[in-house]
């Protein structure tokens, strides 16, 4: 898994971006009663999480072996 590439740049992002729009971004909507961006935001924090996760596993598998 030693190669050079920005996937695990990519996947770092994505999960940082992913946990600070469910630890703030949910947080305020919440207290503001912003129901259609909480559950928005919602969403999207943890789909950019998901997806992270199944990149990393989905690259671990392809070098491990596939490649």
């Amino acid at each position: 898994m030693l190669d050079i590439g920005y996937l695990y740049y990519i996947i770092g992002l994505m999960i940082v971006t992913g946990m600070f729009m469910l630890i703030l971004d949910v947080k305020r909507y919440k207290k503001d009663k912003m129901n259609k961006e909480h559950k928005f935001a919602k969403f999207l924090g943890w789909m950019y999480v998901v997806l992270a996760s199944t990149l990393f596993l989905g690259n671990w598998v392809y070098q491990k072996w596939l490649w």
